[in-house]
């Protein structure tokens, strides 16, 4: 690693990737790795069965890849009010 940090674009991803990339296994993204910034191309390519109530019924995780986050104040994305529906339920716990 620290003879190639300089090419390395995302550290992280690209040590595990270089490690075990022949035992990651693909797992769907829709539910796993839902990436906010391509919601309007999830809902064109799965015939608009991606909507908000599929990704509250079957996503598990959101990424939130990119400069917009719904937890600064500046957001005004898709995901606003789902992000602090479930903001709002772990500040309870």
């Amino acid at each position: 690693m620290k003879k190639n940090k300089k090419r390395l674009i995302l550290p992280d991803q690209d040590i595990i990737n270089g490690l075990y990339s022949k035992a990651i296994k693909d797992i769907d993204e829709l539910i796993y790795n839902f990436d906010a910034r391509f919601y309007y191309y999830y809902k064109l390519t799965n015939k608009m069965k991606v909507d908000m109530d599929f990704v509250i019924n079957h996503t598990a995780i959101i990424h939130f890849c990119g400069k917009k986050k719904p937890w600064l104040e500046n957001y005004t994305g898709k995901f606003h009010s789902l992000y602090k529906h479930y903001e709002k339920l772990a500040n309870k716990l």
